[in-house]
């Protein structure tokens, strides 16, 4: 009988290092990356615009970029956004960013560069959840690098600017339900009659991540090794 009871708290100490895990459900993704330019001279406009998207909702491990370049004589305007990002039951993570460069050296032109790289998803999370959330950021002259994520009603539970701080953390501890995302890396860039902002750039690294409640490892442990333990020490009555 000692024996099984023994057997039995090392059998609940081993179970209770285990925890239950929320699973991400996608429902609606957004991926794109875009890039244009456009140039004036005294003898011509030149305009140029590229798009890629998908809006498939599997599971997301890929990467799409372009860029652009318009010339005329000395004028040029360069775009370039990137995208990578992976989805997980338990993990979502994101890496935007967006580059544009410019120049005009002729008084008398004007020339602009834009880029962007926007994720978007609506998911589900099918049992409450402890999550970890980090973005690292930056933006410079016009880039912008915003993260935000929402519940169902629209109600803001976490807002980034990388204009504000390089670098965010924040826990957030989930019920089930419906929730939405945005990560978002734009830049533009312009050159008028001898002055302007020529460089445009920005970036954003997000991580959701899903953790182990704090009690739930120690609770199982706890009780598991106390039932072991007594049963070791219990002497039968002579």
């Amino acid at each position: 009988m000692q024996r099984a009871t023994w057997m039995l708290g090392l059998t609940m100490a081993l179970s209770g290092t285990s925890t239950a895990w929320a699973d991400i459900v996608p429902i609606a993704a957004l991926r794109q990356v875009a890039s244009s330019g456009t140039i004036n001279t005294a003898d011509e406009t030149l305009n140029h615009y590229d798009i890629e998207s998908v809006d498939h909702f599997d599971v997301f491990d890929d990467s799409s970029g372009l860029a652009l370049r318009t010339e005329f004589g000395t004028a040029t305007a360069d775009g370039f956004a990137k995208q990578v990002s992976s989805l997980g039951a338990n993990e979502l993570l994101v890496f935007v960013s967006s580059d544009a460069f410019v120049s005009a050296p002729n008084e008398n032109d004007t020339s602009y560069a834009g880029a962007g790289s926007r994720f978007s998803l609506r998911f589900l999370i099918d049992a409450p959840g402890r999550y970890k959330l980090t973005a690292e950021g930056y933006a410079q002259n016009s880039g912008t690098a915003l993260l935000q994520i929402s519940d169902a009603d629209e109600n803001l539970l976490a807002y980034y600017d990388a204009v504000d701080a390089s670098a965010f953390e924040l826990e957030l501890n989930l019920p089930a339900g419906e929730y939405g995302m945005a990560a978002n890396a734009d830049s533009g860039g312009y050159w008028e009659f001898g002055s302007g902002e020529p460089d445009g750039r920005s970036g954003l690294d997000v991580a959701l991540v899903q953790v182990p409640e704090p009690g739930t490892l120690g609770l199982g442990l706890f009780a598991g090794l106390s039932i072991a333990a007594f049963s070791a020490f219990k002497r039968p009555r002579r």
